[in-house]
């Protein structure tokens, strides 16, 4: 029996209505989006615990109904955005309660209910979100990382600048629906007070224009290399030039690894070649953009992804026959 897929993801996120739309229309499989986002306006959930009831229920995009205990398989895409639609009038803390209310229900709900595959569990991508332990994870795997210092201490900030010349510095978490852009470091016209204030990324900058989007699906890895000047290349598109790249044999290995390491299935990597041909490292996103480059390469990226999520799902339904509960996380 084909596998019945559920989408998490935001309202008309490009990304999860290719796949629906890939699913469905070439490999034939039920699938469902829920818009985590807009819960407030056209999502719904039931949910019970005690008595004889045992009706659950999700909402998906369109308006039905569905039971996610039917589902094999949930790519949990995106859900922390803050809820679309409230009511004109609403302050920040109202604004705040009725997000964290759809988010705990709904996770709540499918925790305790489904049992099928998770590409990726929640509480596994929020641990495999830490960039502390996503660097640890690709030196443990063999990997070459920037040199790279985590502190609010500006005497260790500065020693580290000093030591290493040329420093980026990043969130070490940033803000989930607003991006923070990676910036050099000019550690003279920073203060002790702003050093202060949080623990910041310290790292090597590494020199060169070439920069590579890595998508790992399972043991399957797509590489596109992204020729810019920028240091940050996500902001400026139009000054990039995109080819897609075969990575050798053993980086696939080791990134392979790095996704066991942190407990994941899929995620987009960032690297740079540095101009001596080595490549670094640099984080993980375990649910990263990566249709963006099937657009401007050609690289079919969807349909791999497609059976990658369905082939996560036989499994599930195998071991389920065995009588196992399988969840891939």
């Amino acid at each position: 029996m084909p596998p019945k897929v559920g989408i998490f993801s935001l309202k008309d996120d490009l990304h999860a209505l290719a796949v629906q739309h890939r699913l469905q229309h070439r490999f034939g499989v039920d699938c469902v989006v829920v818009e985590t986002d807009d819960l407030v306006v056209s999502g719904g959930l039931t949910w019970h615990v005690g008595g004889e009831d045992s009706e659950v229920a999700l909402r998906a995009r369109g308006g039905a109904w569905f039971d996610p205990r039917d589902l094999d398989l949930i790519w949990w895409r995106r859900s922390s955005y803050p809820q679309r639609g409230l009511p004109d009038g609403f302050d920040e803390d109202a604004a705040q309660l009725v997000t964290q209310e759809w988010r705990y229900a709904l996770v709540g709900l499918l925790r305790t209910t489904f049992r099928g595959v998770w590409v990726d569990h929640p509480d596994r991508v929020r641990a495999a979100e830490n960039k502390l332990d996503q660097l640890r994870a690709a030196e443990l795997a063999g990997l070459r990382v920037p040199r790279t210092l985590v502190s609010q201490d500006p005497a260790a900030v500065r020693a580290f600048c000093t030591e290493v010349g040329d420093v980026v510095v990043k969130a070490v978490r940033g803000l989930a629906h607003r991006p923070q852009q990676t910036s050099a470091m000019d550690v003279a016209v920073v203060d002790d007070a702003s050093i202060r204030l949080c623990p910041a990324i310290y790292q090597e900058l590494v020199p060169g224009r070439r920069h590579l989007r890595i998508c790992c699906f399972g043991e399957r890895v797509l590489a596109v290399a992204l020729d810019s000047e920028d240091l940050d290349w996500r902001w400026d598109l139009t000054r990039c030039t995109f080819e897609p790249v075969d990575l050798p044999a053993p980086t696939g290995s080791a990134l392979a690894t790095v996704l066991d390491r942190l407990g994941i299935t899929m995620a987009s990597m960032d690297a740079k070649v540095r101009p001596d041909g080595e490549v670094v490292w640099l984080e993980a996103n375990p649910q990263g953009q990566f249709l963006f480059l099937e657009g401007l390469t050609g690289l079919d990226l969807t349909g791999p992804f497609c059976e990658f999520l369905l082939e996560s799902a036989r499994r599930g339904q195998a071991g389920s026959a065995q009588g196992s509960a399988v969840a891939v996380v």
